[in-house]
């Protein structure tokens, strides 16, 4: 992805209100809070007292484990989060992704992290956050494809997108689904594929990491045949429809962190669009 000028809009303000809250954030997952700290809002009931407990798996740039410190874009925002609310960040990463919902419905972790979309879904079973950032899908090739272009051409995608299904539906038997990255990238890389559509975020990370040579990752645009290109995915930290309480205070202090412009010097930070801070109205694909 190439990075957006920042937004001008914002005051001079705001930047200078970011930047002071972020001199403390990063990945300091479990630093003593001290002694004189005062939450920023009083409701904030998690599964152990005076700790955000967060079940998590390695998923940079977003989320980046270090014992019990988490960094990456969501770590920066949860640490800043534990922050304001003056309590320890606790790191669950037993299980990786697929242990990181039932974590928080079995009551051993307050809130999941990892690139978790506001989906229809996901809803039924979890008390949806406001959204913290934008996560826009991609194609990615080494002949520069688009979205429109993808007929004719063999495609991949890793299982559990949600765009899968169209996909199959369109594409037909050039379509494949995998079950990891190290594959899906891989075949990418020897030719047994003409180009995968995954997060743009994390597929342009892996490149970085793990080079593919002349691949390039091209945003999705909306088009007809998949549905789920029409808006950007918006990432949210879920918690257990038990814990209304929990979800509101985190709704509010994502909400601030958006006013307050820290939001948007996370995801500049580690390399991501300005824009994909202006989230815009919640919506659930």
């Amino acid at each position: 992805m190439t990075r957006n000028a920042k937004n001008l809009g914002r005051g001079l303000l705001l930047t200078v209100i970011a930047a002071t809250s972020l001199s403390a954030c990063g990945a300091s997952g479990s630093s003593t809070v001290p002694e004189d700290c005062t939450p920023v809002y009083e409701e904030f009931p998690t599964v152990a007292e005076g700790t955000l407990t967060v079940a998590t798996y390695d998923f940079s740039p977003l989320t980046i484990i270090d014992g019990n410190e988490l960094s990456g874009v969501e770590g920066d925002i949860l640490n800043e989060i534990s922050k304001r609310q003056c309590v320890t960040l606790t790191v669950d990463s037993a299980g990786g992704a697929n242990a990181a919902i039932p974590s928080v419905q079995t009551g051993r972790a307050d809130i999941p992290a990892g690139s978790w979309l506001r989906t229809q879904e996901r809803e039924k079973i979890m008390r949806l956050g406001a959204p913290a950032y934008l996560s826009p899908n991609g194609v990615v090739s080494t002949k520069g494809l688009t979205a429109e272009e993808l007929p004719g051409h063999k495609v991949g995608s890793v299982a559990g997108n949600l765009f899968n299904a169209s996909l199959a539906e369109w594409l037909g038997n050039d379509f494949v689904i995998y079950q990891d990255d190290e594959s899906i990238y891989g075949d990418l890389a020897n030719g047994r594929i003409d180009a995968l559509v995954a997060a743009s975020i994390s597929a342009t990370a892996r490149l970085e990491d793990n080079p593919v040579e002349g691949a390039q990752v091209i945003d999705v645009t909306p088009i007809e045949q998949v549905p789920e290109f029409a808006k950007s995915g918006q990432v949210n930290f879920p918690v257990s429809k038990d814990n209304e309480a929990l979800g509101q205070t985190l709704d509010k202090l994502i909400i601030d962190m958006q006013e307050d412009g820290t939001i948007e010097q996370i995801v500049t930070k580690w390399n991501l669009d300005a824009s994909t801070a202006d989230v815009g109205e919640p919506n659930a694909l």
